[in-house]
């Protein structure tokens, strides 16, 4: 509603043929209005942003912990099978 009074008040001061008032609050009218739009703008970008990033981290961090586990238990597997060879070369 603000903006409508703004554009009320701007239309009373062009019919009270005060042009420089007119001019002045339409400026503060596009200006506020510009700023909304700009900052609703970042806002969503910033969003998108962050959840672009929470989703690249967190496949990256999942590929990552998943090829760790598949490394150590190849790893304990080889050890296990020393072992085991180990022991029957023993008996």
């Amino acid at each position: 509603m603000a903006d409508r009074n703004k554009f009320e008040e701007m239309l009373e001061r062009l019919i009270a043929e005060d042009k420089a008032g007119a001019e002045e609050l339409f400026h503060e009218i596009v200006v506020e209005k510009s700023r909304d739009i700009y900052e609703n703008i970042l806002e969503n970008d910033l969003e998108e942003v962050a959840d672009e990033e929470v989703d690249e981290t967190t496949d990256e961090e999942v590929d990552e912990t998943i090829s760790s586990i598949a490394e150590n238990e190849k790893n304990n597997i080889e050890a296990n099978n020393q072992i085991l060879e180990s022991e029957l070369l023993l008996k």
